[in-house]
């Protein structure tokens, strides 16, 4: 399959965008789904001042994306559903010291739709960009001309839904087409080795470990001669990749996943994040788990080969500084994987052994 690199003029086509329902709408394919976010930025000329995010984010990962625009953060609450505290925002909104810039709203593991904060930010008479974080929302791309109309500038993850070396992407007015760039086979696999000691670092911290040497290593391949410019877009062999994915049956596999698993779990003592939205295939179940035992739960479904992910890992410090929901959400929230490797045998050990924790605390 031959695909444009990213110097080329107009809509690249191939299947992915085709699948995704793409066609003449602006592209721009990137590393990841936090490098498109640097390109909407770019976009826009947003530099030097504020942007709004919530405070329920994974701020580490994006400092840098801040940072090389010299953009600070600055937070606004969340609701228990995850959905935006329009009332802060407009708080914020309507102090003129604060020199923001824009407003970052987040389709929260693609069960939640932030579509009436935006709505309220527009009839408030506010013009500033409204940015959709879809990293969690892959299948919204498929409904991009649906919520365009109130978040015209939106961004992706493909790597956070497929085994894909990297690849993200960013929509909406001003983007350049393109990004798609050929590797070189040195270059793409320090790329995937960078992620994967990050990962593992990860891993480590979310289990209590300490994680000083993996820290390390990945420092060092940061300063590999190979570096890859975070500039240069997606690999050529990420959106091919990609593009041979049936991504409808996949989306229809993970909200068969989901729907299965949560009702397997309405009997047990779990909350649910509740959303008025009906989901379409999103990256996790999440759950909420009282703090005191959702550490242990974690570790319970550890034993068992089942990694359940915390989004995200906040030390003492940082949940200090947040506000009462984004605290107890960081302490109770626990993710569960709906992914396209799954089936229903998987869905009932997952429902099981949550159930056997619960009546055996």
């Amino acid at each position: 399959m031959e695909l444009e690199s990213s110097s080329f003029q107009g809509q690249p086509v191939n299947p992915l965008i085709v699948q995704l329902g793409l066609q003449g709408e602006r592209v721009r394919f990137s590393q990841s789904g936090r490098h498109a976010l640097g390109e909407i930025l770019k976009a826009l000329s947003l530099r030097d001042g504020v942007l709004l995010v919530p405070d329920f984010y994974c701020h580490a990962s994006m400092m840098e994306v801040f940072g090389s625009r010299r953009l600070k953060s600055i937070h606004y609450p969340v609701n228990s559903d995850l959905t935006p505290d329009s009332g802060a925002i407009l708080k914020h909104l309507a102090e003129p010291k604060l020199d923001i810039k824009a407003i970052l709203l987040v389709s929260f593991f693609g069960i939640v739709r932030p579509k009436q904060a935006a709505l309220d930010i527009t009839r408030a008479g506010f013009q500033l960009p409204i940015i959709l974080d879809s990293v969690q929302d892959l299948n919204g791309a498929i409904h991009y001309r649906e919520t365009a109309s109130w978040a015209p500038w939106q961004f992706f993850s493909l790597a956070k839904f497929l085994p894909l070396p990297n690849g993200g992407f960013a929509l909406g007015p001003g983007i350049e087409s393109g990004g798609v760039a050929k590797y070189e086979n040195e270059a793409t696999l320090l790329s995937v080795t960078r992620m994967a000691i990050r990962g593992l670092a990860q891993q480590i911290r979310e289990r209590g470990g300490e994680s000083e040497a993996m820290d390390s290593l990945y420092v060092k391949l940061c300063e590999s001669d190979l570096d890859v410019d975070p500039d240069r877009g997606a690999s050529d062999l990420s959106i091919q990749l990609a593009s041979l994915i049936d991504l409808p049956k996949m989306f229809e596999h993970r909200q068969a996943n989901f729907e299965y698993l949560r009702s397997k779990l309405q009997a047990a003592e779990i909350t649910h994040i509740p959303s008025e939205f009906p989901s379409r295939g999103p990256l996790v179940l999440p759950i909420r788990v009282s703090s005191g035992s959702r550490n242990d739960l974690k570790t319970e479904l550890y034993k068992n080969k089942i990694l359940a992910p915390i989004h995200w890992p906040q030390g003492q410090v940082a949940l200090d500084g947040l506000g009462e929901n984004t605290r107890r959400l960081n302490q109770e929230i626990l993710s569960l994987p709906i992914d396209q490797r799954y089936g229903r045998d998987d869905m009932n050990l997952i429902a099981q052994v949550i159930e056997n924790f619960l009546a055996h605390p």
